[in-house]
């Protein structure tokens, strides 16, 4: 494996591991097991910033490593929503609120 291949199949270990501790996360969200979710969003830090060290994404991803950055952020994305959700749930009401009133503002 030459070092190109190195670089992506490190940076994309680093963004896998940003998804399982999040769906770690989430789980521990669900058990109302705050200080876990707490330690995991530090650790979550800590492998973006390894990630960035890595070098930019667009420099140091294919198209496939692309593709797979893509699907694997998203997956983070779904679960942060999720504990978002379950950390404040009073979020969702007022989310749903504004939504309400832009889209009146932008029907009328």
């Amino acid at each position: 494996m030459d070092a190109a291949n190195k670089r992506q199949a490190a940076l994309i270990a680093c963004y896998e591991t940003i998804c399982n501790t999040s769906e770690l996360m989430l789980e521990a969200a669900q058990n109302a097991d705050w200080k876990t979710v707490e330690r995991g969003e530090r650790v979550c830090g800590q492998l973006a910033l390894a990630a960035r060290e890595l070098g930019d994404s667009r420099e140091v991803l294919d198209a496939h490593g692309r593709r797979a950055r893509l699907e694997i952020l998203l997956r983070v994305l779904k679960a942060d929503s999720r504990i978002r959700n379950l950390r404040d749930p009073w979020l969702v009401s007022v989310e749903g609120y504004v939504g309400r009133r832009s889209k009146r503002r932008n029907d009328g």
